[in-house]
Protein backbone atom coordinates (compact mmCIF):
# COMPACT_ATOMS: atom_id res chain seq x y z
CA UNK A 1 0.00 0.00 0.00
CA UNK A 2 2.98 2.22 0.96
CA UNK A 3 5.00 1.46 -2.24
CA UNK A 4 1.61 2.41 -4.08
CA UNK A 5 1.12 5.72 -2.61
CA UNK A 6 4.66 6.46 -2.97
CA UNK A 7 4.48 5.78 -6.43
CA UNK A 8 1.65 8.21 -7.22
CA UNK A 9 3.68 10.86 -5.54
CA UNK A 10 6.33 10.31 -8.18
CA UNK A 11 4.39 10.37 -11.35
CA UNK A 12 2.77 13.25 -10.15
CA UNK A 13 6.15 15.00 -9.27
CA UNK A 14 7.21 14.10 -12.47
CA UNK A 15 4.23 15.49 -14.21
CA UNK A 16 4.58 18.60 -12.70
CA UNK A 17 7.90 18.94 -13.27
CA UNK A 18 7.23 18.03 -17.12
CA UNK A 19 5.43 20.90 -17.52
CA UNK A 20 6.76 23.59 -15.21
CA UNK A 21 10.06 22.76 -16.64
CA UNK A 22 9.74 24.02 -20.31
CA UNK A 23 8.34 27.30 -18.98
CA UNK A 24 11.30 27.81 -16.59
CA UNK A 25 13.39 26.96 -19.01
CA UNK A 26 12.52 29.14 -21.49
CA UNK A 27 14.21 31.73 -22.87
CA UNK A 28 13.35 35.28 -23.83
CA UNK A 29 14.31 36.67 -26.80
CA UNK A 30 13.73 40.21 -27.75
CA UNK A 31 13.98 41.40 -31.24
CA UNK A 32 12.61 44.74 -32.91
CA UNK A 33 11.82 42.85 -36.22
CA UNK A 34 7.66 42.53 -34.15
CA UNK A 35 6.11 45.69 -33.37
CA UNK A 36 3.09 44.34 -32.19
CA UNK A 37 3.67 44.79 -28.67
CA UNK A 38 1.69 41.61 -27.49
CA UNK A 39 2.32 39.38 -24.53
CA UNK A 40 1.16 36.21 -23.45
CA UNK A 41 -0.93 36.76 -20.58
CA UNK A 42 0.61 33.93 -18.25
CA UNK A 43 3.72 34.69 -18.19
CA UNK A 44 3.70 38.27 -19.48
CA UNK A 45 6.55 36.84 -22.09
CA UNK A 46 6.86 38.61 -25.64
CA UNK A 47 4.63 37.32 -28.53
CA UNK A 48 7.42 36.88 -31.20
CA UNK A 49 10.08 38.15 -29.39
CA UNK A 50 8.91 41.72 -28.65
CA UNK A 51 7.70 43.20 -24.89
CA UNK A 52 4.25 45.38 -24.83
CA UNK A 53 5.00 48.74 -23.85
CA UNK A 54 4.93 49.73 -20.58
CA UNK A 55 1.39 51.08 -19.14
CA UNK A 56 3.05 52.93 -16.78
CA UNK A 57 2.34 56.75 -16.58
CA UNK A 58 5.39 58.67 -15.57
CA UNK A 59 4.96 60.82 -12.32
CA UNK A 60 4.32 64.41 -13.39
CA UNK A 61 7.43 66.43 -12.12
CA UNK A 62 6.76 68.61 -9.36
CA UNK A 63 8.75 72.02 -9.18
CA UNK A 64 12.02 71.60 -6.96
CA UNK A 65 12.17 71.61 -3.43
CA UNK A 66 13.21 74.48 -1.49
CA UNK A 67 16.85 73.81 0.31
CA UNK A 68 15.74 72.51 3.86
CA UNK A 69 16.56 74.82 6.68
CA UNK A 70 20.17 74.28 8.13
CA UNK A 71 20.57 73.03 11.74
CA UNK A 72 21.33 75.35 14.25
CA UNK A 73 23.35 73.69 16.65
CA UNK A 74 22.92 76.04 19.40
CA UNK A 75 19.11 75.43 18.96
CA UNK A 76 19.82 71.63 19.57
CA UNK A 77 22.26 72.15 22.39
CA UNK A 78 19.25 74.23 23.67
CA UNK A 79 16.59 71.02 23.27
CA UNK A 80 19.21 68.57 24.68
CA UNK A 81 19.37 70.94 27.49
CA UNK A 82 15.92 71.37 27.76
CA UNK A 83 15.39 67.63 27.46
CA UNK A 84 17.93 66.30 30.09
CA UNK A 85 17.05 68.69 32.89
CA UNK A 86 13.28 67.51 32.85
CA UNK A 87 14.75 64.00 32.82
CA UNK A 88 16.80 64.78 35.80
CA UNK A 89 14.16 66.55 37.56
CA UNK A 90 12.22 63.30 37.14
CA UNK A 91 14.37 61.21 38.37
CA UNK A 92 14.60 63.92 41.41
CA UNK A 93 11.14 63.50 42.20
CA UNK A 94 11.50 59.49 41.72
CA UNK A 95 14.05 59.47 44.30
CA UNK A 96 12.26 61.70 46.63
CA UNK A 97 9.03 59.98 46.25
CA UNK A 98 10.67 56.66 47.12
CA UNK A 99 12.31 57.87 49.75
CA UNK A 100 8.86 58.95 51.74
CA UNK A 101 7.36 55.84 50.67
CA UNK A 102 10.43 53.84 52.74
CA UNK A 103 10.44 56.34 55.48
CA UNK A 104 6.58 55.89 55.78
CA UNK A 105 7.10 51.79 55.44
CA UNK A 106 9.79 52.04 57.81
CA UNK A 107 7.44 53.81 60.23
CA UNK A 108 4.32 51.59 59.59
CA UNK A 109 6.04 47.98 60.20
CA UNK A 110 8.01 49.38 63.48
CA UNK A 111 4.49 50.18 64.70
CA UNK A 112 3.09 47.34 63.98
CA UNK A 113 5.86 45.50 65.20
CA UNK A 114 4.57 47.20 68.65
CA UNK A 115 0.71 45.58 68.04
CA UNK A 116 0.04 42.67 70.80
CA UNK A 117 -2.30 40.90 68.90
CA UNK A 118 -1.13 38.57 66.21
CA UNK A 119 -4.21 39.65 63.68
CA UNK A 120 -3.74 43.37 64.53
CA UNK A 121 -0.16 43.18 63.83
CA UNK A 122 -0.33 40.53 60.19
CA UNK A 123 -3.32 43.26 58.92
CA UNK A 124 -0.70 46.34 59.45
CA UNK A 125 1.87 44.76 58.68
CA UNK A 126 0.20 43.69 54.69
CA UNK A 127 -0.90 47.29 55.01
CA UNK A 128 2.57 48.78 55.25
CA UNK A 129 3.88 46.97 52.11
CA UNK A 130 0.56 47.57 49.95
CA UNK A 131 1.71 51.26 50.52
CA UNK A 132 5.04 50.66 50.27
CA UNK A 133 3.87 48.74 46.32
CA UNK A 134 1.68 51.29 45.91
CA UNK A 135 3.66 54.39 45.92
CA UNK A 136 6.93 52.93 44.62
CA UNK A 137 5.10 52.38 41.62
CA UNK A 138 3.64 55.49 41.16
CA UNK A 139 6.93 56.82 41.68
CA UNK A 140 7.85 54.48 38.47
CA UNK A 141 4.75 55.55 36.35
CA UNK A 142 5.22 59.09 37.32
CA UNK A 143 9.23 59.14 36.09
CA UNK A 144 8.66 57.10 33.10
CA UNK A 145 5.69 59.47 31.77
CA UNK A 146 7.77 62.59 32.91
CA UNK A 147 10.78 60.94 30.91
CA UNK A 148 8.37 60.36 27.83
CA UNK A 149 7.12 63.56 27.89
CA UNK A 150 10.66 65.42 27.85
CA UNK A 151 11.78 63.33 25.03
CA UNK A 152 8.78 64.06 22.63
CA UNK A 153 9.39 67.84 23.45
CA UNK A 154 12.42 67.27 22.47
CA UNK A 155 11.92 65.56 19.09
CA UNK A 156 9.64 68.81 18.18
CA UNK A 157 12.27 71.04 19.39
CA UNK A 158 15.08 69.63 17.26
CA UNK A 159 13.00 69.45 14.13
CA UNK A 160 12.63 73.26 14.70
CA UNK A 161 16.10 73.53 14.72
CA UNK A 162 16.78 72.60 11.13
CA UNK A 163 17.41 69.50 8.98
CA UNK A 164 20.86 67.48 10.27
CA UNK A 165 19.63 66.23 13.43
CA UNK A 166 16.90 64.64 12.73
CA UNK A 167 18.23 60.79 12.62
CA UNK A 168 20.24 61.77 15.53
CA UNK A 169 19.18 60.33 18.68
CA UNK A 170 16.16 58.42 17.54
CA UNK A 171 16.73 55.42 18.77
CA UNK A 172 18.24 57.19 22.73
CA UNK A 173 14.78 57.28 24.30
CA UNK A 174 15.02 53.48 25.18
CA UNK A 175 18.56 53.77 26.66
CA UNK A 176 16.78 56.21 29.44
CA UNK A 177 14.15 53.55 30.08
CA UNK A 178 16.19 51.40 32.48
CA UNK A 179 16.63 54.44 34.75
Amino acid sequence: MRIKTLEAAAVTAALALAVALPVLAAKTQYDNSNTNGLTNGLTNAPVNGVMAPSDKKEAPKTAAKPAPKPADPACVAAAIDKRDTAIIAAVGARGTALTNALTARKDALKAAVALTVAKDRKAAQNAAWKAWSSASRKALSDMRSARMKAWNAFYADRKACGTGYTKLDNSASGVDASL
